[in-house]
């Protein structure tokens, strides 16, 4: 299984599974299940032989699932001084991945600092 990249959600890649040469049919000669594969890291498939198909014992691999590439935002548009408080968007802010800390709405005429942290820092 090639690498994957982190989504937030379980990675399941559906395997090529063969048996002399045969391409076997999921559900009716094996089954497959996924441990660890969520986060960044090391993730396993475990293939299994159904009971009662042609085939007997199981199969384990290793995959990779690889930390997602972050891109530093940007704040969308420009704000004008109007008395009212005003909320920052920002390009490039992936709400999976990414939190904003602070400093994202402002009443002042002043310039404000956007401070914007990883979720979940490992992946």
């Amino acid at each position: 299984v090639a690498n994957q990249t982190y989504t937030g959600n379980a990675i399941t890649p559906t395997p090529a599974v063969t048996a002399l040469s045969k391409t076997l049919v999921s559900g009716t000669d094996y089954t497959y299940t996924y441990s660890n594969n969520i986060v960044a890291g090391t993730a396993t498939i475990k293939v299994v032989a159904v009971e009662d198909s042609n085939y007997t014992g199981y199969k384990s691999a290793n995959f990779t699932i690889v930390a997602k590439g972050l891109s530093k935002p940007t704040v969308k548009g420009t704000y004008t001084y109007n008395g009212s408080e005003q909320t920052v968007s920002l390009n490039g802010f992936d709400g999976n991945t990414m939190e904003i800390l602070s400093g994202n709405t402002g009443t002042d005429a002043k310039e404000y600092t956007v401070v914007v942290g990883l979720k979940d820092a490992v992946n």
